[in-house]
Formats: C-alpha cells, structure tokens, sequence
C-alpha cells in the first residue's frame, strides 16, 4: 500500500518512507492495519477498542493519541483519516492521479526508475543462543558509536545478529533502519556509490522526522556481507554528507575481519559452541534438536542421538549455518548417515531450503569459497602446512611453517595474524599456553579443495 512518499506492508508490520523503516508503535500500526482492511468504511470506537486492546480496559482518548501519531506519520496525506464525530474513524484510499492519453508516438515510453528498497529483510526461526551478543551490540550503539563491525567466520550469523538489533530497536525506539547487501557487487565505485546513496536516503528521511532530538541514535545504516569492499566502505562513510553532519546515524556492518579505521569498533560474533550453557544444554545442541523437532516431529530424541547430535554440533564448530544444514540432511538421511558424510568431506549443499538466500550461502562450502580466494595463495600455503602438521600448533611452530613457504619473520607473523582475524585459524588458550587450530569445517573445505586441484592435474 502507497501512500505519497510511505509504504505500508502490513505482512512484514513495517512502514518505509522512500524505502527507510520508520518508527511506529505496535498499537498505532494495528489501528492504521484496522482502518487500512476496513477500504474506506467506518470504524467504531467500539470496535477499535475491541481489537486493538482486547484483554485491557482503556479510555476512549488512548484511540485520539494513536490517531494524532498516524496523522503526523501521513504528513499531507492526513486528511486520509477521518473523525465521524461520536461514532468512530474511517480512512479513504488515497486518489490517484488520472493518466493523461499521450498522443500516439512510435517512440517507446521510458521506463520508470526502480526506487532502491532499504527495507530490513524478513528473517524467521527462534534466535538461539544471542542475548549477550544481542546486549553488546546494543550498548555499542546506545553510546553512540559511529561504525560498529560484527566479525567472525562463515556462517557464525552475522547477518543475522545485526538484523534481529536493528527490528529490535525500530520495534521499541524512534530509530529509522535502513539495509543494503554488498554480497551481489564486485565494483568499488558502484559499492561507493551505492553506500553513499544509501546514507543520504538515510539522512532525508531523519530530517523529515520528528525535531525533538531523543537521546541516543536516531538512524541506523546496516551494510551487510562488506567482505570484499572495505575500500569503498570507508571511502563513502569519509565522503557521505549526511554522515558527517552528526545526525545521529550509526553503521553496523557485517564482515569477517575489521575495517581498522579508527572510528571502529569491532565485535566479534562467537560460535555457538562457546555460549555458556543454560540448563546444560550448549546453544548449538539446543538449535540443532529444535530444528530436528520442527522437521521431524516424531524423531526419537534418545540419549544415543543426543550423544551423536553434540558430536554433530562440534564437528560443524557450532556454527548456526552449518547446524541448520546439518539438521535439515538430518531430517532426511539420519544422523549416523550425516556423520559419515562429513566424516568423508561430502558437503552438505541446501538445496531448496535457501532458495531466498544468496547463493554464497548454498552451503557451508559457498560461504567459505566466498572470500577465499582473498587469502591469497602465501596464505592457502601456510594453511595447508598447518593442516599437515595436525592442523594445530603453537605460535613458534606456524611461524616456522608460514617461514617455510619463504615468508620472511615479519610476513609470516603479518600472514598468522590475518589468518585469525579471517577466523580460518581459531586461538585457544590453556592456562600460560597459546595454541592455533584449523577449525573442523575449514579442515573439511582444505581437504576437498586439495582433492579437487588432484583431480585437475590428472
């Protein structure tokens, strides 16, 4: 439903100006969603009562301040929403502008520009094991942070951690959210352009809004899957007007190393596996039974198949993506038959059950192949030496190897410290001791990668 310069999308409860999410109440879009279904007839106070506030008693002048809050959202469409004086509301469908018949021309009529959507995608499903990372990254932004950067490998939820904080704060705060997805662009100048277009949209809409300044943000830029555009980020957020005219927006961006700008703070989103457990039960176990319940009701969850499903979970390194294939070929093939594939590097691809998501994420596999080839092959080298060597080793030890492969003392600290910070090598600590592993799903992706370089050169 359009409305001048608003979009109301009464399946997603959300309300876009010039395709920005603003602020509205759950109680004032349910009465606009009222009157908007009623198609033009009146609604009685009754009524609105009745189904706006059915288990509490309220006064009729609660109704008055919801409808003000729906006028001032209209702005010059307000006329829209009617008093029928001691009866109820009606609102009138908004009139279009008849189309004037042009004289007959062979020459073909332009076609109209797309307005950029920067809706916040619709995500589903219970957000398992998140309240920590959920209330970090919210205090980042209550202070007032202008970029915070969620980092962590592939498939740990990044993009889904900073959707479920922006719905949050748009559902509870007079925030503005707008989303935009680099992981379809390769160009930085398209990227830059993009992003900057972005902001703007961003800063019009917060200037159309309501003058009294709240404390905190008022605007929230996510720019999710940055990856392989770090340039054109920090290029467009130096550049972008609106971003530097202190209004209030913050930039909370996905990627799986930081920006290192100095403005940044980053967040490193952890896997499943290190959530403190509640009740006993780890994130990653809890997620992976409750999609197996969903897809398979009647599943006999014994303590056998707890015992392989938390085996399960470690061996895709608590990651939700790879949990939630691994329960999805678990709903189909059993879990002894799961187990035996990943245990003989056979990836686990989605199939129809991300038909809605980008193709990076067809499987575990996509994603990591996503920013592989960033590495570099000096990197892919020293990965491959480390995984010869048991895959784990203290930092003398990958030093030699990453020396091994004719870095130099400074290149090969440089290669090791990047090699965490992209999350294809995990630190551990036991007391004084420091370790580094090649986690269980990269190990599987090195091992097929290895196969598939054999299998060209034969």
């Amino acid at each position: 439903m359009k409305i001048g310069d608003l979009e109301v999308r009464l399946e997603s409860r959300q309300v876009l100006r010039n395709g920005v999410a603003v602020r509205v109440s759950g109680r004032a879009f349910d009465l606009l969603k009222l009157l908007l279904e009623a198609d033009g007839a009146l609604v009685t106070t009754g009524e609105i009562l009745s189904r706006i506030w059915p288990s509490i008693v309220v006064e009729e002048n609660n109704i008055q301040v919801h409808i003000s809050a729906l006028r001032r959202l209209l702005g010059e469409h307000r006329h829209l929403i009617q008093t029928v004086s001691g009866r109820g509301y009606r609102m009138s469908r908004p009139q279009t502008a008849p189309t004037a018949h042009a004289p007959t021309s062979n020459v073909p009529p332009e076609a109209p520009q797309s307005r950029i959507d920067y809706a916040l995608p619709h995500v589903q499903g219970y957000f398992f094991g998140r309240e920590t990372c959920v209330a970090h990254v919210r205090a980042g932004i209550d202070m007032g942070e202008p970029v915070i950067t969620l980092t962590g490998p592939a498939g740990v939820g990044k993009s889904r951690l900073a959707i479920e904080v922006a719905r949050m704060l748009t559902a509870e705060r007079s925030i503005c959210a707008a989303y935009m997805s680099l992981a379809t662009q390769t160009d930085e100048q398209q990227a830059y352009r993009s992003i900057g277009t972005a902001l703007e949209a961003l800063g019009a809409a917060l200037a159309q809004g309501s003058s009294a300044q709240a404390p905190g943000p008022r605007g929230l830029l996510l720019l999710d899957n940055c990856d392989r555009l770090a340039e054109a980020v920090i290029a467009s957020l130096r550049d972008s007007a609106a971003f530097r005219k202190q209004l209030g927006i913050v930039v909370l961006l996905t990627t799986r190393m930081p920006l290192r700008v100095s403005m940044e703070r980053v967040m490193q989103v952890p896997c499943l596996l290190t959530v403190p457990a509640v009740e006993g039960t780890n994130a990653a176990l809890e997620m992976f039974i409750s999609r197996i319940q969903m897809l398979s009701p009647g599943i006999d969850v014994s303590a056998t198949f707890i015992e392989n499903a938390l085996a399960l979970v470690q061996e895709m390194d608590g990651l939700p993506l790879a949990i939630e294939l691994a329960a999805h070929h678990t709903s189909l093939l059993g879990i002894e038959t799961v187990r035996d594939l990943l245990a003989r590097d056979i990836d686990l691809p989605s199939q129809h059950m991300r038909r809605m998501m980008e193709s990076r994420h067809a499987s575990l596999n996509a994603a990591l192949k996503w920013t592989w080839a960033d590495l570099g092959s000096t990197r892919h080298a020293v990965l491959a030496g480390l995984m010869d060597a048991g895959s784990e080793a203290d930092l003398a030890g990958l030093r030699d190897i990453a020396e091994g492969v004719g870095l130099s003392s400074q290149e090969a600290l440089d290669a090791v410290t990047e090699l965490v910070e992209r999350c294809a090598v995990l630190r551990a600590t036991d007391g004084a001791t420091i370790t580094y592993r090649i986690p269980n799903t990269i190990r599987r992706f090195l091992r097929q990668e290895r196969a598939s370089t054999v299998t060209q050169l034969e």
